[in-house]
């Protein structure tokens, strides 16, 4: 039994290596060696010499056909272009989507720093029923509207004190033009400080007049930010008599919903 069962595995082998041996030869002689191509041209199928291949010739594969190299130029491709994308800020995690990228006309983004550079600007403000249009020239020189403003010394003033941003202190830094300083804490109390400083001029000494008691940080689930501060002014007015100041900031409809 087992030396028949020896002559079945050596019959079984033999016959492998032929079909193998077959298949292998038929291989050969089915791979043309002209280098000849299957081209549309002009919308017309021609078979021509790769030699004779121009710019607009659309080569037609088959199933089973191999291009040499195809794959790794596909991906040296692509990572090239990626790489290009990384100088300008643009990190592509997969490189399957660089060849989307390519062919994308609108990119929706529900977030500012996505696809900008994080730099937030005050560009309108809201103060005495009107809205204002803010000059966000360095020297303030096309401002519309009058910096002695009842509304506008209330809003400046909770823009400066309702707010954790702050300059760099390094003087360096404080050299520099306003709108180019570095600053502590997100973009957008950054963009408050600015519009203030470029106005008042003297956010930091305001801050030192009216320290600053207590405060609730803006988070997502409150959507404001309250802190008081101790009020230290010679305007005795019927808000300034106060020896405790509330100021506020978040949302419209948490602000809105809070007021008299």
């Amino acid at each position: 039994m087992f030396g028949g069962f020896s002559l079945l595995l050596l019959i079984g082998a033999i016959l492998c290596f032929i079909a193998y041996g077959i298949t292998h030869a038929r291989y050969h002689e089915d791979v043309p060696n002209d280098n000849q191509v299957l081209v549309i041209r002009n919308g017309e199928k021609k078979v021509m010499k790769s030699d004779d291949l121009v710019v607009g010739d659309i080569i037609e594969v088959n199933d089973g056909d191999r291009i040499p190299g195809f794959l790794a130029t596909v991906m040296i491709c692509l990572t090239l272009t990626a790489k290009r994308l990384a100088k300008k800020n643009c990190l592509v995690k997969n490189l399957e989507a660089v060849q989307t990228l390519g062919s994308t006309s609108i990119i929706c983004a529900d977030k500012i720093g996505t696809l900008t550079q994080n730099r937030m600007t005050i560009a309108h403000m809201w103060f005495d029923n009107r809205i204002v249009e803010a000059d966000t020239g360095e020297y303030q020189q096309n401002a519309t509207f009058d910096k002695n403003a009842p509304g506008w010394l209330a809003l400046a003033r909770c823009a400066i004190l309702c707010n954790r941003a702050d300059f760099k202190q390094d003087p360096e830094n404080l050299a520099q033009p306003v709108l180019q300083r570095q600053c502590y804490g997100n973009e957008s109390e950054a963009a408050l400080l600015k519009c203030v400083e470029l106005s008042t001029s003297n956010v930091i000494k305001f801050r030192e007049i009216n320290r600053k008691v207590c405060e609730i940080p803006f988070n997502s689930t409150n959507k404001y930010q309250v802190s008081i501060h101790e009020v230290h002014t010679e305007n005795k007015s019927e808000v300034d008599s106060h020896p405790y100041l509330l100021v506020m900031k978040g949302a419209p409809e948490q602000i809105l919903e809070r007021c008299s």
